[in-house]
């Protein structure tokens, strides 16, 4: 839930309107309060919108002329509209991350995010990756858990926060929460991957890819086998060919 406190102001000589706005990001819910307070600090009049933009006052209303309540339904309006379009049009959230080789400067690429909400109000994440430069086969790509390519050892384990998160690479894979599918390189060299998990998340949470170290999009050498047979050596991909820092739009 987020709180907004807006500068006190005076509708006329005594009386001090104090206007809060509360909203929940990312959802439709918002409510928005005005409290007029004399002199004396005691409350003389309030109004209330709740989130179907429906006012309700109460207080000593007749304090105040029908005048100086209609400016201050009208301004907690405005208040209201300006924040919830703003939420509103801010969108789906999006990052992205400018893939490097591990070892070879002619790998190159990129990777791109989208975070949108299911009609259940899950957080699904479209993944999209563009490469060039690897060798023609399938090759392994994770999100690992450190935001740092320099070198790609640097990413660490596989991301998988939380009380009960394994990161080792062919240990507990693939049910780290960022395993991903195999990506496909053509005999140029050039591969793409269009994928979807609802493993991760872009917005805060505990399973936001914006922790205190950030993230990472790894590919591998080789292809990723899910470790049918459990923590063998090299299953989840092997030796990391690429890596790009994951960042914020």
């Amino acid at each position: 839930m987020m709180l907004l406190s807006f500068a006190a102001f005076r509708v006329s000589a005594g009386w001090t309107v104090r206007p809060r706005l509360i909203f929940i990001s990312g959802c439709a819910s918002m409510h928005a309060m005005v409290y007029i307070h004399d002199k004396q600090n005691h409350h003389v009049w309030s109004v209330y919108m709740n989130e179907s933009f429906h006012f309700i006052t109460g207080g000593g209303g007749s304090m105040l002329t029908n005048i100086q309540r209609c400016v201050i339904i009208y301004l907690l309006g405005v208040v209201a509209f300006t924040v919830g379009a703003g939420a509103s049009a801010a969108g789906p959230v999006r990052a992205v991350a400018v893939i490097s080789g591990c070892n070879d400067d002619h790998v190159e690429g990129s990777a791109k995010f989208i975070e949108r909400q299911s009609k259940e109000g899950v957080k699904i994440v479209d993944v999209s990756i563009n490469v060039r430069g690897l060798n023609p086969g399938m090759h392994a790509v994770h999100i690992h858990e450190t935001g740092n390519c320099t070198p790609c050892s640097e990413a660490k384990g596989h991301f998988d926060p939380g009380p009960h998160g394994f990161t080792s690479p062919d240990g507990n894979h693939p049910f780290h929460l960022g395993d991903l599918v195999n990506i496909k390189v053509n005999e140029s060299g050039a591969g793409a991957l269009h994928t979807v998990t609802t493993r991760v998340t872009l917005s805060p949470g505990p399973l936001s890819l914006f922790d205190a170290d950030g993230s990472a999009i790894i590919i591998h050498t080789n292809p990723d086998t899910y470790c049918p047979e459990g923590a063998v050596t090299g299953c989840a991909g092997g030796a990391r060919a690429a890596c790009g820092i994951i960042t914020l739009q």
